[in-house]
């Protein structure tokens, strides 16, 4: 959606954080677009109330799984989703705010 700094560890694996960020931030974006601090959006609000959906849905998912230890000593661990499909995934909600957010 943008561009954003983020130096913070939330959680014990790389993807997990990253993924629950990036749609943390998504979802604070498009309540912004839907009430109207970017002006007038070409899609209708009700398909960005259901993207907004859409994104909760995944945030719950990306939060409630599982990251368990790769070792004995805790040392490293890994996510139970795979990160990459889950881009794709959010790939099918995120890509149309683009080409609007770049003009702003």
């Amino acid at each position: 959606m943008r561009a954003f700094y983020d130096g913070g560890v939330d959680y014990l694996t790389v993807e997990k954080h990253r993924l629950v960020v990036i749609v943390k931030h998504a979802y604070a974006t498009l309540l912004k677009i839907s009430c109207g601090d970017y002006g007038n959006y070409p899609i209708a609000t009700e398909q960005i109330e259901q993207d907004m959906t859409d994104l909760t849905a995944f945030c719950r998912l990306f939060e409630s799984a599982k990251e368990f230890p790769l070792d004995k000593n805790y040392v490293k661990y890994s996510y139970e989703l795979d990160y990459d499909e889950q881009i794709k995934q959010l790939d099918k909600i995120l890509p149309k705010y683009v080409d609007f957010l770049s003009s702003k």
